[in-house]
């Protein structure tokens, strides 16, 4: 789902079916969902002024739109907001609605219905972060010598099945499932396998579209933080127990209910490298339910952190001094939420009564020793004037001012430190990060 595509149908709203618009949805993703219609989904006027001032003079969103498409496909719109153009020689208007939501293959009434009890979500880096090894290649040789190539699909045992599988807090499960397709079933000349690692997130007891979106969103950013890289499904599929396809004996095959919005960006094409990771599956298996559960433990202190810091590896476009506030902003609050009293200690030390910006650093950068990625040596009079400058706009004879270069290196010993933080949050030791660190060949951990 990269470019845009067109849904051709019927539109109307629920509850009123007698009022169905001809019209067309054009959807990019990550860009816009927008549906434009011959004709006006409240009703239309005679009078052109009168139609036009209908839509103005009222609250010109709307939750939900459905459709029926020429491919048979039914679709539900959320969250729409209409714009209405009309000549007056023509005896009906266009009208567009640009949606957040997007729902293929089910009418919805609301965006909170608990109707769904799985996630299937496609996520490209994922199938490098945890390699499927369903495909087992075997070289032979024939009778006469001559090698060969066999190639099978592997079953997976019980206990691989459930290995990744993590129930947290909140009920939802996730589960990395490794997979193959086959192609080429009516050609004998053209064969391909594919493997590949999906994620699977249920609740059986059900919850809504926005719910499992929420979830998703949120095991994104933990691959993000694993591959110090922007993280986005190329596709999610919802399930509903009231939406089969068909059945199988005693096995029933639910149809998928493909979702997205414009709030989630596209993935962006590019070449997907594992020596760019932080860490892999394999890196973490022994703790990785653990740094799941804590990744998605109810910590509002953690949040805004956690904000900063994604911001800070996806930010997009040149470089400025709002990388480096976020960045020193996120650090800061960490110290003050997880580390205030260490840095109270410092307090007599440093001959103050009260606690500051330096003690804060200190104590994140002392805590962060034998880590060799880390600088020990940082500047701190450097740091502290530049946010100070930055932030506060404080500008009397700041002698350490940095520009954009020298500043990009200084935000890069910072982001360092950051990283540090969060997988200290997690609840990686030094001696653990040190070896990430120190392993990874990502941008952000090279020396310059």
């Amino acid at each position: 789902m990269s470019s845009t595509q067109e849904f051709k149908g019927k539109w109307w709203l629920p509850g009123k079916e007698e009022n169905k618009v001809v019209g067309t949805l054009y959807f990019t993703p990550g860009k816009s969902i927008l549906l434009e219609l011959i004709g006006n989904l409240k009703g239309k006027s005679q009078d052109p002024f009168e139609e036009i001032l209908s839509i103005v003079n009222v609250d010109t969103s709307i939750e939900t739109i459905f459709g029926h498409c020429s491919n048979g496909k039914d679709i539900t719109l959320f969250n729409s907001f209409c714009n209405i153009s009309r000549s007056f020689k023509a005896d009906h208007p266009i009208t567009t609605y640009d949606s957040r939501y997007l729902v293929i293959g089910i009418h919805l009434k609301n965006i909170n219905e608990k109707k769904f009890f799985k996630a299937v979500v496609k996520i490209p880096e994922l199938s490098y972060w945890l390699y499927p090894r369903m495909l087992i290649r075997e070289f032979r040789d024939d009778e006469e010598g001559k090698e060969y190539v066999t190639v099978r699909t592997k079953n997976l045992s019980k206990p691989e099945t459930i290995r990744t599988k993590v129930r947290i807090a909140s009920g939802y499960t996730f589960t990395l499932v490794p997979s193959v397709s086959y192609k080429g079933i009516n050609s004998l000349l053209d064969i391909s396998f594919t493997q590949f690692t999906t994620l699977w997130v249920e609740k059986s007891t059900g919850a809504s579209l926005i719910s499992f979106y929420d979830q998703v969103v949120r095991y994104e950013s933990f691959l993000a933080l694993a591959t110090l890289g922007e993280v986005s499904y190329s596709e999610l599929s919802l399930y509903s127990k009231d939406h089969i396809k068909h059945e199988e004996g005693e096995k029933i095959i639910y149809a998928p209910i493909l979702v997205d919005s414009v709030f989630h960006p596209t993935p962006i094409d590019k070449q997907i490298s594992i020596h760019n990771f932080l860490f892999n599956y394999d890196a973490i298996k022994s703790s990785y339910k653990d740094i799941l559960r804590k990744w998605f433990s109810k910590d509002t202190k953690f949040d805004a952190i956690r904000g900063h810091f994604l911001e800070a590896i996806n930010y997009q476009g040149p470089f400025s001094y709002i990388n480096f506030l976020i960045i020193i902003q996120a650090i800061e609050g960490y110290s003050r939420r997880y580390m205030k009293e260490e840095a109270k200690s410092r307090i007599m030390a440093n001959g103050r009564n009260r606690v500051n910006l330096r003690d804060y650093l200190e104590t994140v950068i002392e805590s962060q020793r034998g880590i060799r990625k880390v600088n020990q040596k940082i500047d701190l009079d450097t740091v502290i004037q530049n946010r100070d400058y930055y932030s506060h706009l404080f500008d009397e004879k700041k002698k350490k001012k940095l520009d954009v270069i020298d500043l990009y290196h200084l935000s890069s010993d910072l982001i360092r430190i950051l990283t540090c933080c969060i997988l200290s949050y997690l609840g990686f030791n030094n001696e653990e990060i040190d070896k990430l660190t120190w392993n990874t060949l990502n941008s952000i951990f090279h020396d310059y």
